[in-house]
């Protein structure tokens, strides 16, 4: 809203149709059971947590998430006092506009980086004063949610677990979940036993894709799918219900993060409970072995799969090479070792169970193909699809090219689908003329553009193994 006022000019009035909506409404984020002390932000509880010492733990401390956790009298005390819980923001400083527009603008991710680099860690704003300004809004609230925002979706490259996933894990190591318990009752273990503040929905949801095992998804579940997790038939999305589904720590979870480390982790404090270490410290890359996938604010990341045994013969050269008198940081060693290992180009992409090619494009660029059998001049059978595009989606593609669109020409006849909740099969009946090799379909199909000495003739190219119609020419008359 701020960024959208300030694009519209808004934010340089006063008076004008913002002013009944940026106002910033505080409400008590901990209460206590012996005194009347409400920090309103997290750092400002640390900071009080800390002035008192050791008298912390005679305090009950209640974290308020929102409204909804406030009683009817607690929401009337803070309505009826809305001097004190209602804070309007200032007038528009110098330079305040262009911090608005750093914080939110999609073109300014590079200055959003050094932005949060720079941050003076436990700054909080003070809420006393008569009227919040934008730099302090931004610098010392909006802040604290970006740096949130990484930590909850980048996972960490230690263990390669987000906060959500690490704290599930946790709970099924204190558990020691060897038998199989409701997915739904475990997100609430977890929630008692792991201090989880945000909704249960997503932690049902992050227990199920710990537990996935369809091709696309991990290649080392941590967790077992007892019942209908998903499949790559919706990429996932087609799982039960997380009252009718179980699970329980899968066997290599152990072998991965071994019990002996336990003892010498960093675990973390939630007001006086323990919860889940910063980071476990995996025998394998877990990062590598079932990818990282997150978008924060600034920063992003998106690591593909690799095979797990290919990474168990890097390390074990690493090992090997840890005595070695080698003049060269970690990541030379780690290329040097993956190229004995592998072959020069070093370690490619891998999932589990995926039969197509993962070919590489350039250096640390690879494209991951399906795969198509030709079985005569007119019908193919498509036997796997680029890893990620799922097989309701593909056949939904399909089904446009029967009909064609303002773009592309129709040239699919019919296909039959013979798909398991594994695999892929699709036998499809084309109207084209010829068949190419590698997958693709061409034929000349008339263009709309017309020249002097007739209609022109363009290529129209579908490359099957991934769903892409390729319209090249025109290249004749």
């Amino acid at each position: 809203m701020l960024h959208h006022a300030h694009r519209q000019g808004d934010l340089q009035f006063e008076e004008g149709p913002l002013e009944d909506v940026l106002h910033r409404f505080i409400a008590a984020s901990v209460d206590t059971s012996r005194d009347d002390i409400c920090p309103t932000q997290v750092p400002e509880y640390e900071a009080w947590k800390d002035s008192i010492g050791s008298n912390a733990s005679k305090f009950s401390v209640k974290y308020y998430k929102g409204l909804g956790t406030s009683t009817a009298a607690e929401a009337r005390d803070y309505f009826s006092d809305l001097a004190t819980h209602q804070l309007d923001f200032d007038l528009l400083r110098e330079g305040d506009g262009d911090l608005v527009d750093m914080a939110f603008s999609k073109k300014r991710v590079e200055d959003r980086k050094t932005w949060l680099r720079s941050l003076e860690p436990g700054a909080f704003v003070d809420y006393g004063v008569d009227a919040l300004a934008y730099k302090d809004f931004v610098h010392k609230e909006l802040s604290l949610f970006s740096v949130a925002d990484n930590q909850r979706s980048i996972p960490c490259v230690v263990d390669g677990l987000k906060p959500s996933q690490r704290k599930v894990l946790f709970a099924c190591f204190k558990r020691k979940l060897k038998r199989e318990i409701k997915v739904a009752q475990l997100a609430g273990y977890v929630s008692e036993h792991s201090a989880y503040h945000h909704g249960e929905a997503s932690l049902t949801g992050t227990i199920v894709g710990m537990a996935q095992d369809f091709v696309g998804s991990n290649n080392v579940n941590l967790l077992a799918p007892c019942g209908q997790f998903g499949t790559r038939i919706m990429g996932g999305k087609d799982a039960a219900s997380s009252r009718y589904i179980f699970t329980k720590l899968e066997a290599v979870a152990r072998k991965v993060f071994h019990p002996d480390d336990d003892a010498v982790l960093k675990y973390l404090d939630d007001d006086g409970q323990s919860i889940e270490p910063n980071y476990y410290v995996p025998v394998l890359p877990l990062a590598l072995c079932n990818g990282a996938d997150g978008i924060g604010t600034g920063w992003a990341t998106s690591v593909p799969n690799y095979d797990p045994k290919q990474l168990i013969g890097v390390l074990r050269r690493m090992i090997a090479h840890a005595g070695d008198d080698v003049d060269c940081d970690e990541t030379s060693l780690l290329a040097t070792c993956a190229a004995e290992d592998v072959g020069a180009d070093g370690l490619a992409p891998s999932y589990r169970g995926f039969k197509g090619d993962v070919i590489l494009k350039k250096a640390g660029s690879y494209q991951a193909l399906g795969r198509v059998e030709r079985l005569d001049d007119t019908k193919v059978l498509i036997d796997e699809l680029p890893l990620r595009k799922w097989t309701h989606d593909y056949k939904q593609w399909l089904e446009q090219q029967i009909v064609g669109d303002d773009k592309t020409t129709a040239w699919l006849k019919d296909f039959k689908e013979n798909h398991t909740d594994t695999t892929v099969a699709s036998r499809a009946r084309t109207k084209l003329s010829r068949l190419l090799r590698h997958g693709c379909i061409a034929a000349f199909t008339p263009s709309t553009r017309r020249r002097r000495d007739g209609v022109a003739v363009g290529l129209s190219l579908v490359d099957l193994r991934t769903g892409v119609v390729y319209c090249n020419g025109p290249i004749g008359s």
